[in-house]
């Protein structure tokens, strides 16, 4: 049997956008009623901003053309949200586990444990693989800290699903491929989902060796 590693809270540690509805009137004699939040009905077809997804890199003048439509993507993941309630928990929490007098002090848990305290609920989970599903990509599932959920498919499904377009981008001699446009989603899981990664393939350059004895940098 596997021994899970253990992980401190903040190793793990990864902003939800909420959805509202305009009041209805009804009769004069009858004050207006507010819906809440939850219970907000939004417009069919409606979507949200990914801001999040976009890559500084992939810049118009860089543009190369545009993508095939049959391009395999694999490991695409879309972040996952969790509620204020958790994002306060969790901001407490990572005190304690850095304060030499706290008796949590060095309490280290499992990225499971993270998942089932910090993490999207189980239904936000469902909800957003039923969408991706419908979209015709092959899931392949959270992450155990319920803070990713995995996805793969081709480029020209990303384009329809996420109403953008996947450009080719030149860069330092290098091909790369990228968004052209902030990607959507319905506006019903604007509250579960924070940003699609995955979709480009820019890489952070490596970091440059430490300077020693006889050695200058340029």
């Amino acid at each position: 049997m596997k021994t899970l590693r253990r992980l401190p809270w903040f190793a793990v540690a990864l902003g939800a956008a909420a959805c509202s509805s305009p009041s209805n009137s009804a009769s004069p004699s009858v004050k207006p009623v507010r819906l809440a939040p939850k219970h907000a009905v939004i417009a069919k077809n409606a979507v949200t901003p990914l801001q999040g997804s976009m890559h500084p890199f992939a810049r118009p003048e860089r543009e190369l053309g545009r993508m095939g439509p049959l391009v395999p993507l694999t490991n695409m993941s879309l972040l996952l949200t969790r509620s204020p309630a958790q994002e306060k928990r969790l901001a407490r929490d990572m005190m304690d586990i850095q304060d030499p007098t706290s008796p949590r002090y060095h309490a280290w848990i499992s990225p499971t444990e993270f998942g089932a305290r910090y993490g999207a609920s189980p239904a936000d989970v469902a909800r957003a693989s039923a969408w991706l599903k419908a979209q015709g990509f092959e899931i392949i599932g959270a992450s155990p800290s319920m803070s990713r959920l995995s996805f793969n498919g081709t480029s020209g499904q990303v384009e329809k699903a996420f109403q953008t377009e996947l450009h080719r981008y030149g860069l330092a001699g290098k091909e790369h491929f990228a968004p052209s446009r902030v990607p959507m989603i319905p506006a019903d899981l604007g509250t579960v989902i924070t940003a699609l990664h995955g979709v480009n393939d820019f890489r952070p350059p490596p970091p440059h060796p430490p300077a020693g004895p006889g050695r200058r940098r340029g």
